[in-house]
């Protein structure tokens, strides 16, 4: 069979975007797994926010406040629901941009602030690492070229895996 020589281009462009479309799709699947077993990996933990904040104010040897408020506290984390309910309220959180509010850092701050305050560093640590691989993988990949199988060749390629 043969194509004109238009459809050559196109079956490519179709080829293409079918490719990105399933790469994508794959992408979200696993960023929704990932997420969800995230979630139930931290709710399946012993204790829960309220428990790890009253032994945070005995650490710090602060008076805890009185039941009443850790109750309030309680209902407002959500920690009071079944965990299929919180799970529905954070996917719906999240997919609407909100990553909700810090109680380790400080007090009621959003953790979208908090990572937006530290991802300048984190580029600078990624530009970096990236950077440093460069710098050392091109050497070792000119000298792995030009002596294939070599002692020095395998050498190189044993320490490349760590």
């Amino acid at each position: 069979m043969r194509l004109a020589p238009g459809d050559e281009s196109a079956l490519r462009e179709s080829f293409v975007r079918n490719y990105l479309i399933r790469r994508s799709g794959y992408a979200l699947l696993m960023l929704f797994l990932a997420s969800t077993a995230i979630f139930f990996l931290l709710h399946a933990t012993p204790g829960t926010p309220y428990d790890r904040m009253l032994a945070e104010f005995n650490t710090m040897g602060k008076k805890a406040p009185p039941d009443s408020h850790m109750g309030r506290l309680y209902e407002l984390m959500g920690m009071n629901r079944p965990i299929y309910e919180r799970y529905g309220a954070w996917l719906k959180a999240v997919a609407a941009g909100d990553l909700g509010v810090t109680w380790a850092i400080s007090a009621r701050e959003k953790v979208s602030s908090v990572v937006l305050a530290h991802l300048p560093y984190t580029l600078l640590l990624m530009l970096s690492a990236t950077l440093f691989a460069l710098i050392a993988a091109v050497p070792v990949g000119l000298y792995s070229a030009l002596h294939p199988y070599s002692d020095g060749d395998m050498t190189l390629t044993l320490l490349s895996f760590f």
